[in-house]
């Protein structure tokens, strides 16, 4: 009986987690082709974790909201046990979840007036366009701390774009299939797809997760999320809906 203590006190938290919904409700921000609330399976990212749930046997709903609200939502609303997707990251209110993707991190230029730099000293002179709140890479967001490297702060990726556009910026820190998606999908951006492209040299590439709260709840149901994440093909999944996306008229961005 000592020996199956462990194992039931586990059980009896899953059960406690669960036995009154099947649906996990997590928050989300809209950051397409990854997640967005209009998106066919609301994104890669959440179509991934919706079909780990679901092979455990549980529905996903996901409500959407600005960045910086996603994150506090998640943290101070008993409705919503996490949030995605993340970069990984060091958090004592949260647990990652196993990688369900990953991102490329770069740049968007002009296509007149494209950058060649080697290291981020080589940037220094420049001003580059961040999404307000978000995570870029560590070396990065290190430099932009201590002010070696200066900014401009948009609220989305779209503004960011058309910043880089009217020439407000050089440079604009994103991703290549959130470049993708905006310059094919986004009316304001569509209309000066043509003057924009992707740098030829990335910063790097971020595991994407689930963060899930460090709570009992939280803790269970990244248990479940775990063992569902092992059932299904990640990559395929990934793979099968960036070939669905539409791409940007034009010369591509890559």
């Amino acid at each position: 009986m000592r020996m199956l203590l462990p194992a039931l006190l586990v059980l009896t938290v899953l059960c406690s987690a669960t036995s009154h919904a099947d649906t996990v409700r997590l928050t989300s921000l809209e950051w397409p082709p990854y997640s967005g609330a209009t998106l066919a399976g609301q994104g890669s990212s959440i179509a991934v974790a919706r079909a780990a749930f679901q092979s455990m046997g549980h529905a996903l709903d996901v409500t959407f909201f600005p960045w910086s609200r996603t994150i506090i939502t998640a943290r101070t609303s008993d409705v919503f046990v996490g949030y995605l997707p993340e970069y990984d990251l060091e958090s004592d209110q949260f647990l990652l979840s196993p990688a369900i993707g990953s991102s490329t991190v770069g740049f968007a230029e002009r296509r007149n007036n494209p950058v060649h730099w080697e290291s981020l000293d080589d940037l220094s002179h420049l001003t580059i366009g961040v999404v307000q709140d978000y995570t870029n890479t560590p070396e990065l967001d290190a430099r932009i701390r201590t002010g070696d490297i200066s900014v401009s702060l948009a609220i989305t990726d779209s503004q960011n774009l058309l910043k880089l556009a009217a020439g407000r910026v050089d440079l604009v820190v994103i991703d290549p299939y959130v470049l993708d998606y905006l310059r094919a999908n986004d009316p304001m951006v569509m209309a000066v797809s043509d003057q924009l492209q992707w740098n030829a040299k990335p910063l790097g590439t971020q595991t994407l997760h689930v963060a899930f709260t460090n709570t009992s709840k939280g803790r269970a149901w990244l248990a479940i999320f775990k063992e569902g994440l092992e059932r299904i093909d990640i990559d395929g999944i990934v793979a099968d809906y960036v070939s669905s996306l539409p791409k940007p008229s034009g010369q591509p961005s890559r």
